[in-house]
């Protein structure tokens, strides 16, 4: 814990507002889980293997993957949370199978997944009567706002999100699922208020393109008035789902991802057959003595 984090005093009467039943008792709540959690990987990021389980990467169709979740379906991020992963018979397409992936040949891509708490539904707010995100739901993926917007009159803005995929770096996320959604959202229609589209590359930069529909404009902007906001911070962009990125440490290094395993790229329009997870790290357990250990 911070030496500067608050617990809340409940007392008989007391009536908390926001702050206190938010930020000072279920936050305080939670940050002691993750920092349990923290302090018993130390810090690290891995398999859980229960009674020699562990999680796979197969071949899918061409320029494709799957996560394999025959035998083992949890893992622990160095931020301090326990992921679970869908069972095979429930995985989602182009989140934990028929991943899409840039494929190149001898391409070294590294597989992980990434803890997110994502925007959940809208509601109206009966007091304010403006939109609001009902939750937010644990998941995974990879999340953030993105370099810029760039609006087409009438037509779509433009979204781009290397930042948030693979700063820095030239690599073709085209096919890769995103959800987007304002900030704070303007429509109280979840339809409306989150965008489900698929990466384009155009040029050298991976986009999300979401078009006008008449007066109401991208994610419920009413664009009668005003054109839509091309203020990269009014919107988040939610990758569900598997992450991939080109390039040996680029996942492994990170201890905010759960590091699955490496593919060996077989060529565009081809189905990859060359898969290491060799290198990741494992925490095993043995019941009886309650003590932990890894390896790696």
């Amino acid at each position: 814990m911070d030496t500067d984090d608050k617990k809340v005093n409940i007392l008989l009467n007391r009536l908390l507002d926001r702050t206190g039943i938010r930020d000072d008792f279920l936050e305080f709540l939670n940050k002691k889980i993750d920092d349990t959690i923290t302090a018993l990987f130390a810090g690290r990021s891995g398999t859980l293997d229960l009674e020699g389980q562990t999680v796979g990467i197969t071949s899918g169709a061409n320029d494709t993957f799957d996560l394999d979740m025959t035998n083992a379906d949890k893992g622990v991020v160095g931020g301090g949370q326990v992921i679970t992963l869908p069972s095979n018979a429930n995985r989602v397409t182009l989140e934990e199978k028929d991943i899409p992936f840039e494929n190149d040949t001898a391409v070294i891509y590294e597989v992980g997944v990434r803890y997110q708490s994502v925007e959940d539904g809208v509601q109206v707010n009966a007091k304010t009567g403006a939109p609001e995100y009902k939750s937010f739901r644990d998941d995974f993926g990879d999340k953030g706002n993105p370099f810029s917007v760039v609006d087409d009159p009438g037509v779509k803005i433009r979204i781009v999100v290397d930042n948030i995929l693979q700063d820095g770096a030239t690599v073709d996320h085209a096919g890769r699922k995103a959800i987007v959604f304002m900030t704070t959202p303007v429509s109280a229609v979840e339809s409306i208020a989150f965008f489900t589209g698929t990466v384009a590359l155009v040029g050298t930069d991976n986009v999300v393109d979401i078009a006008y529909s008449g007066g109401a404009g991208p994610l419920g902007q009413d664009t009668t008035v005003n054109p839509p906001s091309t203020t990269a911070a009014d919107y988040i962009v939610y990758f569900p789902g598997a992450s991939w990125f080109a390039g040996a440490g680029s996942i492994s290094t990170n201890q905010l991802y759960w590091f699955i395993g490496a593919i060996t790229g077989n060529g565009p329009a081809a189905t990859p057959t060359s898969f290491d997870m060799c290198t990741r790290a494992t925490f095993r357990y043995c019941p009886l003595t309650r003590r932990s250990r890894h390896s790696r």
